[in-house]
C-alpha cells in the first residue's frame, strides 16, 4: 500500500514534501472557499429581492404614513373644526345653512378669517367656501363672488371643475389634470370637503355646499424630503384616476410615472400594493407600491438595484478583504504545521542519503524512499533465499556442537537457535540422551530397527522432557 501510494507520488516534480502537502492543503482550501462563495452568492442573489422589498415596504409604509397623517389629519382638523355646519364659527354655519341673511360685511369677516387659516397653514394655498344654493363662493384668493356659473372663466378654479362639484355626495380628490392654477402658477392637490344636503336650489339644481382646500405639491415635496430614501430611484404619488401626483425630482424630466414604463405602470394602477421587478431607465429595479389612506392615492417607490447592491459593495469588500488575511494566515499556518509533521520524515530521508552518499540517488523524496523501499525488499529475498539454503547444513552443525560439546553458549542462546529451525520445548528443564550407532552394532542390527527399538523405549519409558538424539556417524 505505501508502495504503490509513494510510485504515485514519486511522479510529482515537487522536491519538497512539507512544500507539496502545504500546497495541497491550500488548493482544497481554495477550492472549497469558491465554492463556498459561489453558493454564498446564489443564496445572497436568490434572497436580495427579498431583501430589497422588505426593507423598502418598510420604509415605504412609514413614508405613507407619514404622508396621510401629515396631510389627512390636518385637513380632517380643519373641516371639523371650521367648516363643518355643527361649527362653533356663527359665520361659517350661517354662510352654509342660511346665506341669505348675511350682511356683507359678515362676508368680508368670514373671508378675513378663511384667509387667516390659510396662512396658518402654509401647506394650503387657497380655501374656497361653495354655496350652491346661492351660486356664491367666499376665497381667500378670489374674495367673494355671486352669480360663480356667470364669471367661472374668471376664476382662479378651472370651469371644468365644478363639473364634479354637481355630483358631489363625499369628501374626494380631484384628479391633477383638472387641478386649479393657482398664483405663481403653482400646482396643488384639490381636496373636496362636503357638508351640504340634497336640497335643491331655486336655480333647479341641487343644493351643494362644500369646502375646497387646494393643498401645494411643493410643501408635500418638502415634506417627504426628509424622509430618507437612500438607494430610492424614484418616488410617486398617484390620484385616484391613476394620474401622477407627485414624483421625486430625481429626474425632473419625468413628469408622470406611466412615461417610465407602460408595463409597470399598468401593473401598479391595477393591484392596491405590492412589488415586482421591472425595467426603469434601461435597467433592472424593484417597484413597490403601496395603498394610502387619502382616497385612492397610491404611493410607489422604484429602487435601483444596481445602486442598492453599490450601497452593500462596501460591506462585501470587507468580507473579502477579510476572507483573505484569513487564507493568507491559513497559508503561513499550514506551511509551519506541515514542515513540523514532515520533520521526523524528512530526517529520514535526509539520514539515507548520507549513509548512502556513495551511490547515485534520486532528488525527488518520494522517488528516492521507493527505490529505497525496492532495495530493501530485493535484499531481503535474497537473504530469505540464502536462509534456506543453509538451514539444513546449520542445524546439523548446531546439533553437532551440541552434542559433542563444542559450543559454549548458553542454554538459552541454543534454545534460541534451534527454535529457528521449528524445534521448539515446553519445560524448563530437559534431559538429553544421545546414543551413537558405531560401525559393529550396524553391522549386526539393521538401521530401522534400531531406531524403531529406541523410539518405543523412549515413548514408554522415558519422560516428555526428555530429548533423545539418534546420531548416526558420517563415513569416513
Amino acid at each position: 500500500m505505501l508502495k504503490t501510494t509513494l510510485k504515485k507520488l514519486s511522479n510529482k516534480n515537487t522536491n519538497n514534501l512539507a512544500i507539496k502537502s502545504t500546497f495541497l492543503f491550500m488548493s482544497l482550501f481554495i477550492l472549497m472557499l469558491v465554492i463556498f462563495s459561489t453558493v454564498l452568492m446564489i443564496v445572497f442573489s436568490h434572497h436580495s429581492d427579498n431583501i430589497i422589498t422588505r426593507s423598502n415596504t418598510w420604509a415605504l409604509e412609514q413614508m405613507a404614513t407619514a404622508t396621510d397623517k401629515y396631510l389627512f389629519e390636518k385637513i380632517d382638523y380643519l373641516c371639523d373644526t371650521y367648516f363643518n355646519t355643527n361649527s362653533e364659527n356663527a359665520r361659517i354655519k350661517k354662510f352654509f345653512s342660511n346665506m341669505n341673511d348675511m350682511s356683507f360685511d359678515e362676508m368680508k369677516t368670514m373671508q378675513q378669517e378663511i384667509s387667516d387659516i390659510k396662512k396658518q397653514n402654509p401647506f394650503i394655498d387657497n380655501v374656497i367656501l361653495y354655496n350652491g344654493q346661492f351660486d356664491s363662493i367666499v376665497s381667500s384668493y378670489d374674495g367673494i363672488v355671486y352669480s360663480v356659473s356667470d364669471i367661472r372663466n374668471n376664476l382662479s378654479i378651472q370651469n371644468r371643475f365644478f363639473s364634479y362639484l354637481d355630483s358631489i355626495n363625499s369628501d374626494f380628490y380631484v384628479p391633477q389634470d383638472d387641478n386649479i392654477m393657482l398664483e405663481n402658477q403653482k400646482k396643488s392637490i384639490i381636496y373636496v370637503h362636503y357638508v351640504s344636503s340634497n336640497e335643491t336650489s331655486s336655480f333647479g339644481k341641487r343644493n351643494v355646499n362644500c369646502v375646497i382646500m387646494a393643498v401645494d405639491i411643493e410643501n408635500i415635496m418638502n415634506f417627504i424630503k426628509d424622509v430618507d430614501m437612500t438607494g430610492v430611484q424614484c418616488f410617486a404619488i398617484l390620484d385616484n384616476s391613476s394620474k401622477t401626483l407627485i414624483h421625486s425630482e430625481k429626474f425632473p424630466e419625468i413628469n408622470s410615472i406611466e412615461k417610465l414604463n407602460p408595463t409597470s405602470y399598468n401593473k401598479i394602477i391595477s393591484t392596491p400594493s405590492g412589488s415586482s421587478r421591472m425595467k426603469f431607465q434601461n435597467t433592472t429595479a424593484k417597484y413597490i407600491w403601496l395603498q394610502s389612506k387619502i382616497k385612492d392615492w397610491k404611493y410607489v417607490y422604484i429602487i435601483s438595484t444596481k445602486e442598492w447592491y453599490e450601497q452593500i459593495l462596501f460591506v462585501i469588500l470587507c468580507i473579502s478583504f477579510t476572507a483573505f488575511i484569513i487564507l493568507l494566515l491559513l497559508y503561513f499556518l499550514m506551511k509551519l504545521l506541515s514542515r513540523k509533521i514532515y520533520k521526523p520524515f524528512n530526517d529520514v530521508v535526509d539520514k539515507a542519503k548520507v549513509s548512502l552518499a556513495n551511490e547515485s540517488h534520486s532528488d525527488n523524496e518520494i522517488e528516492f524512499l521507493n527505490n529505497l523501499i525496492d532495495d530493501f525488499s530485493q535484499k531481503r529475498i535474497e537473504l530469505d533465499s540464502l536462509d534456506k539454503k543453509y538451514a539444513e547444513l546449520h542445524l546439523h552443525q548446531t546439533t553437532t556442537k551440541i552434542i559433542n560439546g563444542l559450543t559454549n553458549d548458553t542454554p538459552e542462546n541454543i534454545l534460541s537457535i534451534l527454535s529457528h529451525f521449528g524445534i521448539e520445548f515446553s519445560h524448563k528443564i530437559y534431559s538429553l540422551i544421545t546414543i551413537e550407532f558405531n560401525e559393529e552394532i550396524l553391522k549386526t542390527f539393521h538401521t530401522n530397527k534400531v531406531i524403531s527399538f529406541f523410539m518405543t523405549l523412549w515413548m514408554s519409558c522415558m519422560k516428555h522432557s526428555t530429548v533423545l538424539y539418534l546420531y548416526h556417524p558420517p563415513e569416513r
